[in-house]
C-alpha cells in the first residue's frame, strides 16, 4: 500500500509544485480549485468517508487543497503538528488507494509550515476535514483527511513520585528537562521508570514513535537533546536506535515521560562515540508524544 500522505507532505514542503508548465498561473490555480470543488465527500458514521469524483479520469495541474468542513475542537495554531487519518482514491478510476481511517493517526503536517495548507487551516479547528488533489505520474490522487488531534509538545500525564536510588531530574519553568543528578554506582540492568504517567495507547514494536529526549552520562554530562531541534521519530524494534531504547520504549503509554538508565551492554558497549566514552552508562529522559 502506498504512503500517499508522505507524497503529499513532500510536495507541500517543496512548494506545492507538481511539475506543470506554469505552476504560478493564477488561472490554473483557480481552475484546479474549481475542479476540486466538484469532488463530493460523504460522511459515513463508523466507516471511512466516500469520495465521489465528478468524472474520470480526474486531473489537476498542481497540488490543490480545500476545506470540506470545520471541526468543533480547539482552534489550530502555528507550530502545531497535526495527527490525521486519511483516505486516498485514484483520479484514474476512483479506486481506493489507501485507507487509514481505522489505523493510528499519521503525523507530519505542521501548521504554519506551508502556505498552500495554511490557506485552508487558518481559523480551522480539530475535527476539520480537508480535501487535497495531488498530481503524480500522469494521474491525480485525491485525498480526504480529518484532523484528529495535534501532537503534544511534551508529556501530558500525571507526575509519578521519584524512586529512591535513581537519578533525579530537574526541569525548567517550561517543563523541559534540564539536568540530572546521579550518585553511587550505576545499575547494571536496564531501568525504565515513568516520571510522568501518560494515559494514551501503549506503544508496540513496529510502530513509529514520536518523542522528545535528552541524554546524559552518569556523571550528569549532557551529550544530546532533541529539544532544540524538534521531536525525534523512530521505529521501535527496527534496530535504528540502541538496544536500551528499543526495549525500554515498548509497552509504554503515550503521554508519558520516562527515565531510562541504560547500562553499556544495552548502549554503545565499548565503542568510543566522542561525547560518549566507551562502557558508559547512559541516562535519558524521553517524552512519548505519539505514534503512527
Amino acid at each position: 500500500m502506498r504512503k500517499i500522505l508522505v507524497l503529499l507532505v513532500g510536495l507541500l514542503l517543496v512548494g506545492g509544485c507538481s511539475g506543470s508548465s506554469d505552476p504560478t498561473s493564477t488561472t490554473d490555480a483557480a481552475g484546479d480549485l474549481a475542479l476540486l470543488g466538484q469532488v463530493t465527500v460523504t460522511n459515513r458514521p463508523g466507516a471511512s468517508p466516500k469520495v465521489t469524483l465528478p468524472t474520470t479520469p480526474f486531473y489537476v495541474n498542481d497540488v490543490t487543497v480545500r476545506l470540506v468542513s470545520d471541526g468543533d475542537g480547539a482552534a489550530l495554531t502555528a507550530g502545531q503538528e497535526l495527527k490525521i487519518r486519511m483516505l486516498a482514491v485514484s483520479g484514474t478510476d476512483g479506486a481506493v488507494l489507501e485507507d487509514s481511517w481505522d489505523t493510528p493517526a499519521y503525523s507530519g503536517v505542521v501548521v504554519g509550515a506551508e502556505p498552500l495548507f495554511d490557506r485552508v487551516l487558518t481559523g480551522a479547528h480539530i475535527g476539520a476535514m480537508v480535501l487535497a488533489a495531488v498530481p503524480d505520474d500522469n494521474t491525480t490522487d485525491v485525498i480526504v483527511f480529518e484532523i484528529v488531534d495535534v501532537l503534544p509538545v511534551q508529556a501530558t500525564g500525571e507526575p509519578v513520585a521519584p524512586v529512591p536510588g535513581l537519578p533525579t531530574v530537574t526541569v525548567g519553568d517550561d517543563g523541559v528537562p534540564t539536568g540530572i543528578t546521579a550518585s553511587g554506582q550505576p545499575p547494571t540492568s536496564l531501568v525504565v521508570q515513568p516520571l510522568i504517567a501518560g494515559d494514551g495507547p501503549l506503544t508496540a514494536a513496529g510502530q513509529t514513535v514520536h518523542v522528545q529526549y535528552t541524554g546524559w552520562l552518569w556523571d550528569g554530562t549532557q551529550f544530546d537533546s532533541s529539544w532544540p531541534r524538534g521531536r525525534f521519530s523512530l521505529q521501535l524494534g527496527a534496530g535504528g536506535v540502541i538496544e536500551g531504547w528499543d526495549e525500554g520504549l515498548v509497552g509504554q503509554a503515550v503521554g508519558s515521560r520516562l527515565l531510562l538508565v541504560i547500562p553499556p551492554d544495552k548502549g554503545y558497549r565499548d565503542q568510543d562515540n566522542g561525547t560518549i566514552p566507551p562502557n558508559s552508562t547512559l541516562v535519558f529522559v524521553v517524552d512519548i508524544l505519539g505514534t503512527s
